[in-house]
């Protein structure tokens, strides 16, 4: 975040209170605030149900180099989905993407404090866009991302379920060589511990999510 951005605060309904407030001030009040969350999900080649997961960059504020959402953020004062939601996934990915291609999922409420001094208070906008393309067709963000994952749905429920330990992936990664970085397709082995964590099971609820999308479903809330 190179400025503390200004956000649209709101009441624990959700209706907003016409007052805007810097980023940090939010965290540190626990204000409750809007972030949008876009999951990108398709069938591969084996018919298998895909989602694809961000790395975090090594030098983002919070989690590290843990697996999380395609792609995030949130929306500052005033932003909608159409010029919020599609500037995060342009950022973060190099992705062109208009709001009607965006399939709603509903609300995600979020309260954690896993950061000290930190009280999060979110009303997460969850979407999915059903899109699959060559890793290397990606151009992410090197100052927030570290690399893109795809797995297969079914495995990120067995891995959070114990069934399974570990799982391998084929990712797209920011490899350093010399004095310059490329972005390097490469296989890397994932367990439960390397995601972003949450309280609510979250990430298994989109998996379930994505599947249901990618089958014909429908009613597919989070």
């Amino acid at each position: 975040m190179a400025f503390d951005e200004f956000l649209d605060v709101y009441d624990a309904c959700g209706r907003p209170l016409g007052v805007a407030k810097p980023r940090s001030q939010v965290h540190r009040d626990g204000d409750w605030h809007k972030t949008f969350h876009c999951w990108i999900i398709y069938r591969n080649d084996a018919g298998e149900e895909i989602m694809l997961f961000q790395k975090r960059g090594s030098g983002v504020e919070l989690w590290p180099n843990c697996l999380d959402i395609t792609a995030a953020g949130h929306y500052r004062a005033g932003e909608t989905l159409a010029s919020g939601g599609v500037r995060e996934i342009e950022e973060e990915l190099g992705l062109s993407v208009s709001a009607q291609q965006l399939i709603p999922a509903g609300i995600h409420l979020n309260v954690d404090e896993f950061v000290p001094g930190r009280k999060n208070h979110e009303f997460h906008e969850v979407y999915f866009f059903a899109h699959h393309q060559e890793l290397g067709a990606y151009r992410p963000d090197p100052q927030e991302v570290a690399g893109l994952v795809p797995l297969a749905c079914l495995d990120v429920l067995r891995l959070f379920a114990g069934e399974i330990q570990t799982v391998s992936a084929s990712g797209l990664f920011l490899c350093q060589y010399g004095l310059t970085a490329e972005w390097r397709e490469t296989q890397i082995v994932v367990s439960a511990a390397d995601f972003v964590p949450s309280q609510d099971h979250y990430i298994q609820r989109v998996a379930i999510c994505a599947m249901r999308i990618l089958r014909g479903e429908a009613y597919i809330w989070v």
